[in-house]
């Protein structure tokens, strides 16, 4: 606002000025005249800008909004004619963020159609037209797949706050020029019906989604766009104005976004990144989405899927394709069903290469290469956390289902099991989903949670273990360790109580920890041994001149059972309460305490005085016989309780890498993907077995890994990186098919604490190949761990010019013993923490 005093300051002065110059024109000077009465006040002005107060994107440097944090609400929604969207935008220390445009934000719409007949609820998108006129009663235009809506008007207020106004008219109805439902109507396009029933249903749950990304000016050389692009969500009846709550009856949400970030660090798709919440993800992968997309069929009898032309896809031939011939193959849409739909296609690329059906390619995925890092059995690794995430169990759909049982003709009921059983469906054929949950419901026929266990951690991790199903746990309560001799006080829990290992009956099944005839856990089913519980003392003693190395050396171990087992040891009678084995030159005596705890001591001549490292554990997993599934006895059901251990006070390994984060993605780690049996279930045991000596051979001996690996270590630093970054680790026959879900730069997912920038000279060589009896080529420690990822030869050459040894020298054991004594890895004077190339650094600016 002018003040009136300061306008007549300026009135004044233009009338002196106006009067001098009537003096330049001759004659005298004229008294002056009485003020004029001042004039009414100008209008106020728009707010400016302070500086500092806020986050001003246009004036912002490129590296500064790609690193800005930022966080939003819708605040209201209305819907007349096109949407009218309310929102705020904020940056750290709840600064507000000015000068967005439309060239980062963009927005869309749906609408929730209910349940009906047993088919679940479903999101049907309003942005699938875009109409080239507002005004001409023909309402032409264009139709496409689900989007989202930016060419619409955006206010900035100056103060973190906008209002948008959509291009597109949603409620108009198809007698409204311009509208999303006139454009449809009107179209002559044969196929407009794929889109749905895009008709304004003002008393259904509406979500209105924005996405914030993209660059802070487009123009400039050096823009870079948003790194954390964010979603924001407004769930309402437009009816009425009232917002849905997320765990309202007339919602859907059944997954967490959190849940998918355990095992993709974060999630992120389409326009580099934009989409970033899978609540934002349903509103546009719709059965809409077979909007122009040519039909693929199925052939149950042969579980063979073809592209709309006949064509089978193949992986080995696909990239050599052009576009089209690739587009043209695509099964993108199946028996007229959009195979991009959300849940069919989640669910289809997390199953991966267990689909039934040869030829899945969903929008030129090859699904046979995406891995899933636990059992698919394991629902609520995904569906948990969320208002709606129980939908898997009570209301399930062919939908959904069938995405992974795809070998299934829902119609007939014929097809293949993913068991590759050919009986098809034991409930028959189905023409829609209201007589699913007949069997698939909670207590019913076929409850999904017991379908979907075939272990006690599948129960578990699903969160509902039945009754009668037994939880194992170790417990180790004492580690002692002297020289030449080891002890370890262990209990072995079931249900939480210490239990005595039971009955040996020598002409029956030995059978461990009985409840009865029928019901009993054991490590014999009918002759075939699985792994049962274990003792293990593991040490380092002196190596390649290092006398107390930090890495484990060796181990001594003893099963309780088995022909070797000291339990069964057919000189002492098993029902006793002390128990002796010989093994080798070592001499294993363990005593039954009192209140059901064991304690197992080694004598062995081996175990020096002073070890580097020292633990004792035991491990090892059950089959329990009995437990019935819907009636039907299922043996065996595997058991795999968490390894314990107990460390010495003279330090156990450090902790490189924590159980926790590994079963974020896992579950339990080694129970599927399985390996040794579920019985490794915590990577600080790895490293005992996969130590410096461990080496796999090819079984051509002149097989070459890559170029810096002849053969390979499979020393545990070396082969779970390899395993990772999706790396070859015993040859071309291992089998292994890994596809990692996030950025192998990101080593914090992994590794605890400075256990990626820690180093210390008493760290061994590992061997990575054993050329000769006698020979081994080597890597020193951190070169090691860095090619098994960075494995080129200029990254060879980089390493060794910092001092370190990369695979490449043969040599004996007095040549690696005088390596060791004279390399010092020079890594760390510029990959360390500060440093000019700080590994933290470098490896978070590759995320």
């Amino acid at each position: 606002m002018v003040n009136s005093r300061y306008s007549s300051i300026i009135r004044s002065g233009l009338v002196a000025l106006f009067v001098a110059a009537l003096a330049g024109c001759g004659g005298g000077d004229g008294t002056d005249g009485v003020d004029g009465v001042d004039g009414v006040d100008g209008a106020d002005g728009a707010d400016g800008i302070t500086p500092g107060l806020v986050y001003n994107v246009p004036a912002m440097t490129a590296t500064d909004w790609a690193n800005l944090t930022l966080t939003g609400t819708v605040d209201n929604v209305t819907v007349a004619s096109p949407p009218v969207v309310q929102f705020s935008v904020k940056g750290p220390n709840n600064k507000a963020v000015v000068g967005l445009t439309t060239a980062q934000v963009a927005f869309t719409i749906a609408k929730l159609v209910p349940a009906s007949n047993g088919e679940p609820s479903h999101w049907v998108n309003y942005i699938v037209a875009t109409p080239s006129s507002l005004t001409d009663p023909l309402c032409p235009g264009t139709l496409g797949k689900p989007t989202n809506d930016s060419t619409g008007t955006l206010v900035d207020h100056n103060d973190g706050t906008y209002t948008y106004t959509f291009a597109r008219n949603v409620a108009g109805d198809a007698n409204t020029p311009g509208s999303i439902q006139c454009v449809i109507d009107k179209s002559t396009a044969s196929n407009k019906g794929d889109l749905g029933d895009v008709s304004w249903q003002p008393n259904l749950t509406h979500r209105l989604a924005v996405q914030i990304q993209g660059y802070n000016d487009p123009t400039a050389a050096d823009h870079l766009r948003l790194n954390s692009a964010i979603n924001l969500f407004y769930d309402f009846v437009p009816a009425t104005g009232a917002k849905v709550a997320a765990d309202d009856a007339g919602n859907r949400e059944l997954v967490a976004i959190d849940n998918c970030n355990q095992c993709h660090q974060r999630l992120a798709f389409h326009g580099g990144g934009s989409r970033v919440d899978t609540q934002y993800c349903v509103l546009c992968h719709t059965d809409q989405r077979k909007f122009g997309v040519a039909n693929s069929t199925i052939d149950y009898a042969t579980s063979t899927l073809y592209g709309p032309n006949g064509e089978i896809y193949d992986p080995a031939t696909y990239d050599a394709l052009t576009s089209t011939q690739k587009t043209a193959i695509r099964t993108d849409r199946v028996n007229d069903k959009s195979w991009t739909d959300f849940p069919t296609m989640v669910h289809k690329i997390h199953n991966g290469p267990h689909s039934m059906l040869t030829g899945n390619n969903i929008h030129g995925l090859n699904l046979e290469e995406i891995t899933f890092p636990r059992s698919q059995t394991n629902c609520v690794a995904c569906h948990n956390n969320a208002a709606q995430a129980d939908n898997w169990k009570t209301n399930p759909s062919r939908k959904a289902c069938g995405a992974c049982h795809d070998g299934i003709d829902w119609a007939t009921g014929a097809g293949v099991t993913l068991s590759g059983s050919t009986f098809g469906h034991e409930g028959g054929g189905f023409a829609d989903d209201s007589d699913c949950t007949l069997c698939h419901r909670p207590g019913g026929l076929r409850d999904n949670t017991l379908a979907h266990a075939f272990t006690q951690t599948d129960y578990v991790l699903n969160g509902a273990v039945p009754t009668g199903v037994y939880n194992f746990t170790y417990d180790v309560s004492a580690f002692t360790y002297g020289a030449g001799t080891a002890s370890i006080t262990f209990a072995i829990k079931r249900d939480g109580t210490n239990i005595s290992l039971g009955e040996y009956n020598a002409t029956t099944k030995p059978y461990l920890y009985m409840e009865d005839a029928t019901h009993y856990a054991t490590s014999y089913i009918e002759g075939t041994r699985s792994r049962g519980p274990q003792v293990v003392v593991a040490y380092s003693a002196t190596k390649d001149g290092i006398a107390t190395p930090a890495d484990y050396t060796a181990n001594l171990s003893m099963s309780l059972e088995g022909t070797s087992g000291i339990w069964q040891n057919p000189t002492t009678h098993p029902n006793a309460t002390t128990w002796t084995k010989t093994s080798g030159v070592n001499t294993w005596t363990m005593i039954q305490n009192g209140d059901n705890s064991y304690t197992m001591t080694v004598a062995a001549a081996a175990l020096p005085a002073t070890p580097g490292l020292a633990t004792g554990l035991i491990y090892g997993t059950f089959n329990q016989v009995g437990f019935q599934r819907w009636g039907d006895p299922v043996t065996p059901l595997l058991i795999a309780p968490q390894t314990a251990k107990r460390s010495l006070t003279t330090a156990e390994r450090r902790i490189i890498v924590s159980a926790d984060k590994c079963n974020a993605c896992h579950g339990q780690l080694g129970a599927s993907p399985n390996f040794h049996g579920g019985v490794r279930n915590d990577p600080q045991t790895c490293g005992i077995c996969h130590n410096v000596d461990l080496t796999a051979h090819h079984s051509d001996p002149g097989y070459v890994l890559d170029e810096l690996h002849p053969t390979q270590s499979i020393d545990s630093t070396v082969f779970i990186h390899r395993l990772h970054s999706g790396k070859t680790i015993f040859g071309e026959d291992t089998g292994f098919e890994i596809s990692y879900p996030q950025s192998t730069a990101n080593c914090a997912r992994c590794h605890e604490g400075d256990a990626v920038t820690t180093t210390t000279s008493k760290r061994l060589f590992r061997r990575t190949s054993h050329p000769t009896a006698t020979t081994w080529t080597v890597s020193s420690p951190t070169a090691a761990a860095c090619t098994s990822c960075h494995d080129t030869e200029v990254a060879a050459g980089h390493i060794a010019s910092a001092s370190g040894v990369v695979g490449n020298v043969e040599v004996d054991q007095a040549g690696i013993t005088a390596l060791t004594a004279v390399t010092r890895e020079g890594c760390m004077t510029c990959h360390g923490p500060g440093r000019s190339s700080d590994i933290n650094v470098w490896h978070n600016g590759a995320l």
